[in-house]
């Protein structure tokens, strides 16, 4: 396998550090845009800007993993397509904690964290991120650039959308869609379809407000 480097340095250290435990990926360094360059080391691994990744680090020798955090989640599938016009390799990671029943189909980029349960026959674009401790039931669909975060869960059939936030600890019954563009706060109870480019929380959740023009952004307080 060829050596891995992360593009982005911000939830690329929590990535890192759960992808250390296991070793089955050879972390060489960190990326970012110039522009948000802060340290010149981050674990331990250097830094470099990602205007200059190619050549310091080329395509035919690493491969890539893009971990774009959720402040502000239409950056995740900026960097992938950046990451992508580079010419590099974009790999899934699949914890070996894990489990992933048989027959899941899914694109590249895809990050599937420890104690995670996936239900069979399911389908996943690029660029997700399904974090610890998730239950997704059997026969999702997931289009690409979400975010499952930590101790979800979600019944079987589910239908999520592209660049869709559902906050730690939500739980939704089965055969739910949620639209494009949608954010599910923290611990809600979701019963019903969730509405694209909505914000929903509560038990049960409900549409708070509307975000289109933004798209998700969440600022840490």
């Amino acid at each position: 396998m060829k050596k891995v480097i992360i593009y982005g340095a911000g939830y690329g250290k929590v990535f890192f550090y759960e992808a250390e435990r296991y070793g089955i990926i050879d972390i060489e360094a960190f990326t970012v845009d110039q522009a948000y360059m802060k340290n010149e080391k981050e674990c331990g691994l250097p830094v470099v800007p990602f205007e200059e990744v190619k050549r310091i680090y080329p395509p035919s020798k690493y491969d890539m993993l893009v971990v774009c955090g959720y402040s502000v989640m239409r950056n995740r599938k900026i960097m992938y397509e950046k990451a992508k016009s580079k010419g590099y390799t974009l790999i899934n990671y699949i914890s070996p904690a894990a489990v992933v029943e048989s027959g899941i189909k899914m694109g590249d980029n895809n990050i599937i964290m420890s104690n995670s349960v996936i239900g069979y026959g399911g389908l996943m674009g690029n660029g997700n991120i399904v974090c610890q401790n998730v239950y997704l039931g059997h026969e999702f669909y997931i289009g690409s650039h979400t975010i499952i975060s930590a101790g979800c869960t979600l019944g079987g059939g589910s239908r999520i959308s592209d660049l869709v936030f559902i906050g730690m600890g939500v739980t939704a019954r089965s055969f739910l869609s949620y639209g494009e563009e949608s954010l599910i706060g923290i611990g809600s109870n979701v019963l019903k379809d969730v509405e694209p480019f909505s914000t929903c929380y509560g038990n049960p959740a409900k549409a708070v407000g509307f975000h289109k023009e933004t798209g998700v952004i969440i600022k840490e307080r």
